[in-house]
């Protein structure tokens, strides 16, 4: 007996339809190469706007998205030369995404602002627990350009332009 097969049309309904629901649609991730490939764009569409207690997890994918010029940014803004077994000496080497998650990204709203930078600053916090919180302020700014650069489908933007100017 041959299964019934799925035309992309109505694998795309069904994941259009559990686009809120980010557990199943982690699951769905794992179905096969098309599926995955499907889900992620609804993953990443808005991806502050789940506040669970792991969410500060994005932090490091965004920082794999980073560009040599951004990566260069943040560790002279550290002073560190590696973070979570993120080496950034050999970052192009070592570390490649499997997608480019922040082209994914549709809505970056005002309040998101600082979901974004408490998710930054938590990360921070777990890995560099000493780090000064002007560090993060000043780190904040990097995150942006690097989703600003990579974002192609922005629906939704606000951003506070006393984010990137020193007073």
């Amino acid at each position: 007996m041959t299964l019934p097969y799925l035309t992309d049309d109505c694998i795309y309904y069904i994941l259009q339809y559990l686009q809120n629901d980010h557990s199943t649609l982690f699951k769905c991730l794992l179905v096969n190469r098309f599926w995955c490939k499907s889900t992620i764009p609804l993953l990443y569409a808005n991806p502050f706007a789940n506040t669970t207690e792991k969410n500060y997890l994005i932090t490091s994918t965004l920082i794999l998205c980073f560009n040599k010029a951004e990566i260069i940014q943040l560790k002279n803004q550290l002073g560190l030369s590696q973070i979570n077994n993120i080496n950034f000496d050999n970052f192009d080497k070592e570390h490649k995404p499997l997608f480019e998650y922040p082209k994914y990204l549709k809505y970056l709203k005002n309040c998101n602002n600082f979901i974004i930078n408490f998710v930054i600053s938590k990360w921070f916090a777990k890995y560099i627990p000493n780090l000064p919180i002007f560090c993060v302020d000043n780190i904040f700014p990097i995150f942006l350009q690097s989703i600003l650069r990579q974002s192609r489908n922005i629906e939704q933007l606000d951003i506070s332009l006393n984010l990137f100017y020193e007073e």
